[in-house]
């Protein structure tokens, strides 16, 4: 399924390798699956925090964001008007007994918003082990899933 719609470079004025590669993969198809563009499209506008992976098979995409550190509670899920939002307030662990000597793990504050296609619902979220798992189904009506045609 083509999962990619407009693949821009963003105003840098030479395309990355990366660039190049998906507009060329992607030329080939038309207005196949905008869920993954969308994604992709967001993505594109925010920062690199929290780091998450997009997986997709047959129908049914995971958006896998790496949270360590965060606990269950921390998390915000909200589906909203076609948007999904994945927020964290942020806390700090100040401690009297103890110094970070290096802290490297974050735990601030974050929101990442994800545009989903038309015909998408979030069907579940999991956070087992760092690891928060949102399950994304399209379901695309009868009469807008595409048609063979018998050429005579």
């Amino acid at each position: 399924m083509n999962v990619i719609k407009n693949f821009s470079h963003k105003g840098k004025e030479t395309p990355t390798l990366h660039d190049k590669l998906f507009n060329e993969f992607f030329r080939s198809t038309i207005g196949l699956d905008r869920l993954f563009n969308q994604l992709v499209y967001t993505s594109q506008v925010n920062s690199n925090f929290p780091p998450y992976n997009i997986i997709q098979k047959d129908k049914t995409t995971l958006v896998e964001v790496a949270l360590a550190g965060y606990s269950k509670d921390d998390l915000n899920v909200v589906v909203e008007e076609g948007i999904l939002s994945i927020a964290a307030s942020g806390h700090s662990e100040h401690s009297e007994d103890h110094v970070h000597v290096h802290k490297g793990i974050a735990t601030r504050k974050f929101k990442r918003d994800f545009k989903l296609g038309e015909h998408v619902e979030v069907k579940s979220a999991e956070f087992n082990d760092g690891l928060l798992t949102v399950t994304l189904e399209e379901n695309i009506p009868e009469e807008k899933q595409p048609k063979v045609i018998k050429v005579n």
